[in-house]
Formats: C-alpha cells, sequence, structure tokens
C-alpha cells in the first residue's frame, strides 16, 4: 500500500502526522496535517495518509509546474542557482513529473505555432540533458508533422489541467489513444528506469490494456522478450 514510504513523522505531542519519509530520507509535509484523536482507527488514519499523499502531491506538482515554466522563457540565461534551488524545493518524483509536463506543453505549443525550437531546446539542454537527449533522438522526423501523427502519439505524454477543481485529477496521462489518471502515490526516490524503444513499446502495449478494461504482466524469464 504504501511501498514508497519509510515512516511517518509526528509531532512532538504525538498527537497529529505531519509527514510522510521515503528511505532516501525524502520528507512530504501534508499540506493538511491528520489529528490522530479524530481517527482513532489505525485503517481510518491510514486511509486518511493515503489521501493526503496524493492530495499533497498533487498541490504541489502546479506550484513546481509554475515555477519549471519560468525557464523556458529564459532564452538567453539560465540562473543556475536558482534552478538548483528549484530542484531542491519539490520532491524528486514532482521534479521529473514537472520536467515532463512542462516538456509536453512546450513541444505541442512549438509544432502547432510553427515557431523554432531553439529557444526552449536550449534550455533543456543546459539544465536536463538526458531527458533532452533521449527525445530529441526521434524528434527531427516529427518536427513538420501533424501533431496528431503516430510518430508523436507513441510517446508517453504528460498533461496539467489547473482549471479542475480536484487537485488529484488534474494530471492525465497519454499515449496514442489512452488517457489515464495519474495515481499520486508517493514513490519516494526510486532508481529512474532507463528507457528505450524496449519500454516504450511496453508502456503503448500496457497502457492499450488498460484502456480496453484489461490486464498486463511484463514479468517473464530474461531474454524471452
Amino acid at each position: 500500500m504504501f511501498a514508497g514510504l519509510l515512516t511517518l513523522i509526528i509531532d512532538q505531542d504525538l498527537t497529529r502526522i505531519e509527514k510522510v519519509c521515503s528511505r532516501e530520507g525524502e520528507e512530504i509535509p501534508f499540506l493538511t496535517p491528520i489529528i490522530l484523536k479524530d481517527s482513532p482507527k489505525i485503517n481510518d488514519w491510514l486511509s486518511k495518509v493515503e489521501s493526503q499523499m496524493k492530495v499533497s502531491l498533487a498541490e504541489l506538482l502546479c506550484i513546481a509546474v509554475d515555477g519549471l515554466s519560468t525557464f523556458y522563457t529564459e532564452n538567453d540565461h539560465l540562473d543556475k542557482n536558482r534552478f538548483l534551488e528549484w530542484v531542491d524545493t519539490f520532491p524528486a518524483q514532482l521534479v521529473v513529473m514537472a520536467v515532463q509536463v512542462v516538456w509536453t506543453k512546450t513541444v505541442e505549443q512549438a509544432l502547432q505555432s510553427g515557431i523554432s525550437f531553439e529557444g526552449p531546446l536550449q534550455i533543456v539542454l543546459r539544465t536536463l540533458d538526458v531527458l533532452a537527449l533521449v527525445f530529441l533522438g526521434e524528434l527531427q522526423p516529427v518536427m513538420r508533422r501533424k501533431l496528431s501523427r503516430f510518430e508523436r502519439l507513441y510517446h508517453v505524454q504528460f498533461y496539467l489541467d489547473v482549471s479542475v477543481a480536484i487537485s488529484t485529477e488534474r494530471l492525465s496521462i497519454h499515449i496514442a489513444n489512452a488517457v489515464l489518471p495519474y495515481g499520486f502515490e508517493y514513490l519516494g526516490v526510486p532508481d529512474r528506469l532507463v528507457q528505450t524503444p524496449l519500454t516504450d513499446r511496453c508502456y503503448l502495449t500496457l497502457t492499450q490494456a488498460l484502456h480496453g478494461r484489461l490486464g498486463g504482466s511484463h514479468f517473464d524469464p530474461a531474454g524471452t522478450g
């Protein structure tokens, strides 16, 4: 249920749960601390921990995206210290997610308006070289094509709609014709999966299964494909 959590952080009076902590030592403060006397049963306050974990991450994501978006307008200069401060402000999970949300939005705006990619790409190249190189390897033939072409839809894309009232429903994941809500389960700071064409195909296949209300399993002996 809480694979990414190591411990709960309670105030000195032992009356409320204020934060959760991952095994790597990263702390996530709750926007609304959980008052233990209001939920004396363990299943009640565990349910509230799950809810607050998701709501807190969802609200922080909106703030993280707003902060990151400012760097994509600074075409001539990037304040390294300010960028690193932004990275340190948010959980690693949200840093990665914010980059994916802003990248999706920036690429779509460029494709729709026909503007140059030079400005956004320079920012990405200076701050997120690895992420940029993974995508740019396949971006060149896509640049002059329509936004609806499969070469574009083949990749996982992240859309944040801040107009949605419920914060945990603002982020959606799109790939091909599948649209899935992001669960906002706290993951801690796990090792990143190396993304290859095989992982892209796995994402596509499994999300299509979920979209069709089916299941899938990617566990099998190594080397079987």
